[in-house]
């Protein structure tokens, strides 16, 4: 057999694996002996030198050979690279190289995004190609690698023999070869890849530490954004912990009554009266005292708490506005935000009608603020959600327009009431000449789709007189007042 092509990176797979089904002889004119037979052959440049490896069995119901088994057990199918099994095989072989010659080297944990966009466009045959050929590019295209390996579920593993600051560049390298748009029956197929670094043996000295770790800076780049590199640093797994730690903490937090909703006024900008508060949700942790929302919100939706957080935000919120308006006639509304997930699940629709049937509050006195990305997802799905609920009597507020989609023409499908203009364009004015032109731009547009108008993060006198004449109906932010617990607020109104 002939050697195998030179290729520099010891470990890595020089070619893909060849399948072939063909019938096979024996030996050479020798038809009686003829047998049918299945070869798989890999290409694969170990460090104590080239070679082929070779595995054949009868291309029949007999049962696997055990070269068959261990390919199967050690190899991805789709990629045909090394799976997880074998790459932590091989990482403790690098460790022990490491040792025995005071080395050093990093492992790099790589993920595509972009599949599930994929898949629901072009099912499982461009998912699975998107991976195959990220595989093979990583394979083939970046140099001063040890080895490559299929983690599955769109992840890569790849061990380089470079430390800081070369394993930086090659980082930089091996997400922007992971990203490039991948040519599919006609079109490209964009892919999105973010990686996360750990380095031997300053961020661990054994496989499943290190292995860890470079997940640990891979969430972090995913949660940075597109494209991004993140390396293992100490501050991001006590993060990590402490967002372990907060997720085991939500769901008992939800039980034993830990949550509460602060009020924050929204004011109308001509007559300076309240017109409605803004329900915030607020969490006191029995040791770690008063968590951000910016913290615990984001584990909420991922782990899936958010719509037990978030039904009882809607029942508390109606129950105790409810006790104002026994009260008063001029009470404000209340507004609830809910969260996309919470939106798409299904039963909103009768979560609402049980905490107005509960709390005696009035359909007119509640209002649901949603993200306009929940409009634009599954369009009829959501016009279907966003109508019964007006059919309700309950009011709908787009929250932190102008952050994602802003097509204020495409909203005159729902039935909304009102939209908030988010604070990033709040905070230049009155400087800002082109953020007060936006601002008026949207003001216009939505006044002549009838909709009020709500400006978020208001801070200065200067900001609330600029919107004022700007046509602003309404405007919320420290100027007017800051969060207030339900009690508080009962008496900055009076009550």
């Amino acid at each position: 057999m002939r050697e195998a092509p030179r290729d520099d990176r010891a470990g890595a797979d020089v070619a893909g694996t060849t399948r072939s089904r063909t019938p096979s002889r024996l030996a050479a004119g020798a038809a009686a002996n003829a047998v049918p037979a299945s070869v798989t052959a890999a290409n694969r440049r170990e460090p104590a030198g080239d070679a082929w490896v070779v595995f054949m069995s009868r291309a029949n119901s007999d049962p696997p050979t055990g070269g068959e088994l261990w390919y199967a057990a050690n190899y991805d199918d789709t990629t045909r690279l090394p799976n997880r099994k074998l790459f932590a095989e091989r990482l403790d072989l690098r460790i022990a190289r490491a040792r025995a010659t005071d080395g050093r080297f990093s492992i790099v944990l790589l993920e595509i995004g972009g599949l599930s966009t994929i898949r629901n466009a072009l099912g499982l045959p461009g998912v699975e190609l998107a991976v195959r050929v990220t595989g093979e590019r990583l394979r083939t295209k970046v140099p001063h690698l040890y080895g490559v390996a299929s983690m599955g579920d769109g992840k890569f593993a790849l061990l380089c023999d470079e430390a800081e600051p070369v394993v930086r560049r090659l980082v930089e390298t091996i997400v922007a070869v992971a990203g490039e748009p991948i040519e599919f029956a006609g079109a490209a197929l964009n892919v999105i890849a973010n990686a996360g670094t750990a380095a031997y043996p300053e961020q661990g000295e054994d496989t499943d530490t290190l292995i860890r770790r470079a997940n640990v800076a891979l969430s972090a780049a995913l949660e940075a954004g597109d494209g991004i590199a993140v390396p293992f640093s100490s501050a991001l797994e006590l993060r990590a912990t402490r967002r372990f730690e907060l997720e085991a903490a939500l769901a008992r937090g939800i039980d034993r009554q830990q949550f509460w909703l602060a009020y924050q006024p929204q004011v109308t900008l001509e007559t300076g009266r309240i017109a409605q508060v803004e329900a915030l949700l607020r969490w006191r942790h029995p040791r770690s005292g008063e968590v951000s929302p910016n913290e615990f919100i984001p584990i909420a939706e991922e782990s899936g708490l958010i719509d037990r957080i978030g039904e009882w935000a809607i029942r508390t919120a109606c129950r105790e506005i409810s006790r104002l308006h026994r009260d008063s006639e001029d009470a404000p509304r209340v507004c609830v935000n809910v969260s996309p997930q919470q939106f798409r699940r299904g039963n909103l629709l009768a979560i609402i009608e049980q905490a107005l049937d509960d709390s005696g509050l009035a359909p007119h006195q509640l209002e649901i603020e949603i993200t306009e990305g929940v409009l634009f997802g599954d369009t009829e799905a959501a016009l279907d959600t966003v109508s019964s609920i007006r059919q309700l009597g309950v009011e709908i507020a787009v929250d932190d327009f102008g952050t994602g989609y802003s097509s204020l023409s495409y909203l005159t499908r729902f039935p909304v009431n009102r939209v908030k203009i988010d604070r990033a364009f709040v905070a230049p004015l009155p400087s800002d000449a082109r953020s007060a032109e936006l601002v008026a731009a949207i003001i216009a547009m939505a006044h002549a789709l009838k909709m009020r108008v709500t400006a978020e993060g208001v801070e200065t006198i200067e900001q609330a007189n600029q919107l004022l004449a700007l046509g602003c109906d309404e405007a919320q932010g420290f100027w007017y007042a800051r969060p207030h617990s339900f009690g508080s607020l009962r008496t900055l109104i009076g009550m």
